[in-house]
């Protein structure tokens, strides 16, 4: 791997957050004749130097777990890591990881790899020699490593090497907590019998698949509950009754439910299957490394046990997989379930609308009826109001006391000479009452049709 490539991963792509605080937090597991031994959070300055210094500690096994996860920006993404820079060289110079796995770690995606090291030139310094190494004997390792990548905001990342010169084991695991979970972890390295690599890798990523396997649940409860407010599914509570169809409604719950499992479990299920099963390869690979090295791994039994192990944990995640696949069609189903009774609900509700709208239409046109025969009756009465005017005019006319018939005996007709009072009066009068209406209504038609065009400007 070219040099620039690894300082650039080491420095612009790798966040140190422990570089900027007092004090960090590391996890580790020794495991000495096989047997687990968990050894809770240290500080950076109180490191063991039999545990960070591997080269002169006697036990076979360390596994060492740092928090990790990328954080993504606008324009690329960045390592996260919980320790300072100096400690995480001082990793990767003292434990020899390979310089492949920066490069799978800083990967979004995911992959797998296994990689078989030889060196004429043994690294072992004084202590080790002393125990019986020779400085000029071949050094070999067979090194595995695996990648999950980003699901659900839930990553880790595995590298396990073996030093077949020095009979010592070293795996790193990096990860978000929740991914891994050391004490999980530890429980079933206590029910194996013997303890290498591949066996502490098949663990590790039984742990994930485990915790994978309960956010599986938590998802199913989730659809569960959307089938019980439907009333449609076949996995439904029968004792629970659904919803009214007027309180269905496309909420958040019902949505990231469905994106969830699209993008995120199905994607961590498929993801476990492949690690799962580039381990079963690697298992094959560790074997045949053995043997034509003539190196002593593991027993054939071991070997068999191991295989077995890891191909029903493959079984396991296929099923699991096979598993989301219905829970998503499932959560597809209610989707379209709710889509069907909402448009349901609003076309009974149009129709209700309709219905409304006709019966309106009807008593208008009642209304209608009723106004056309109050017209009716008053065109009669203005008929026989414009009959009768003349004769009422002439009788009101005639009476007035301008007008004199004289007495019975001497019928004559006697017109007053104050007469001209009645036009002078009526006639201005008449000529005012009637400039008033005509300017009112003139005025009111005027403002009826600024406010008609003051509406159609809205």
């Amino acid at each position: 791997m070219d040099p620039q490539r690894i300082q650039h991963l080491l420095s612009r792509e790798t966040t140190y957050v422990a570089d900027t605080r007092f004090s960090w937090e590391l996890q580790y597991m020794i495991i000495d004749d096989g047997l687990p031994v968990l050894r809770s959070t240290i500080a950076s300055d109180s490191l063991d130097n039999s545990v960070f210094c591997p080269k002169t500690q006697r036990s076979p096994l360390i596994l060492l777990y740092i928090r990790q996860k990328r954080v993504y920006y606008r324009h690329g993404t960045a390592n996260w890591l919980s320790i300072d820079s100096k400690t995480w060289l001082d990793i990767l110079t003292k434990f020899d990881v390979l310089p492949s796995f920066l490069e799978l770690l800083h990967s979004n995606n995911g992959g797998t790899m296994a990689y078989k090291s030889y060196n004429s030139y043994h690294r072992l310094d004084t202590p080790a020699q002393s125990d019986g190494i020779s400085a000029d004997k071949l050094t070999k390792a067979f090194h595995v490593a695996y990648k999950m990548g980003n699901w659900g905001n839930q990553e880790y990342a595995i590298y396990a090497r073996q030093c077949f010169t020095s009979s010592r084991s070293f795996v790193l695991v990096m990860g978000s907590p929740q991914s891994i979970d050391l004490q999980r972890v530890y429980r079933m390295l206590q029910r194996r019998v013997s303890a290498n690599i591949l066996s502490i890798t098949l663990a590790l990523q039984s742990a994930a698949l485990a915790y994978l396997e309960e956010i599986r649940w938590s998802a199913d409860y989730k659809v569960q509950d959307l089938e019980v407010r439907t009333g449609i599914g076949s996995f439904r509570n029968a004792y629970e009754e659904a919803l009214p169809i007027t309180h269905l409604a496309f909420d958040k719950d019902l949505q990231t439910t469905k994106e969830w499992i699209q993008n995120a479990l199905m994607w961590g299920s498929y993801r476990a299957r492949l690690n799962l099963e580039a381990l079963l390869t690697h298992i094959k690979q560790y074997e045949q490394f053995c043997s034509t090295n003539g190196d002593n791994g593991l027993s054939e039994a071991a070997l068999d046990n191991l295989q077995s192990a890891c191909q029903m944990q493959v079984e396991l995640a296929i099923n699991q997989h096979l598993q989301m696949a219905l829970l998503l069609a499932r959560a597809n189903a209610q989707l379209d379930v709710t889509a069907a009774l909402i448009a349901q609900r609003d076309t009974q509700i149009n129709i209700n609308i309709a219905q409304t709208a006709q019966r309106n239409s009807l008593l208008n046109v009642e209304i209608a009826r009723e106004a056309k025969r109050e017209s009716e009756l008053m065109r009669g009465i203005a008929a026989v109001t414009m009959i009768f005017l003349p004769a009422t005019f002439v009788a009101t006319f005639f009476s007035m006391v301008f007008f004199h018939v004289g007495e019975e005996d001497s019928v004559r007709f006697v017109v007053d000479r104050r007469i001209w009072l009645y036009p002078t009066v009526a006639l201005p009068c008449t000529l005012f009452i009637s400039t008033w209406y005509l300017g009112w209504a003139y005025g009111w038609t005027l403002d009826g049709a600024k406010r008609m065009q003051a509406r159609e400007g809205r």
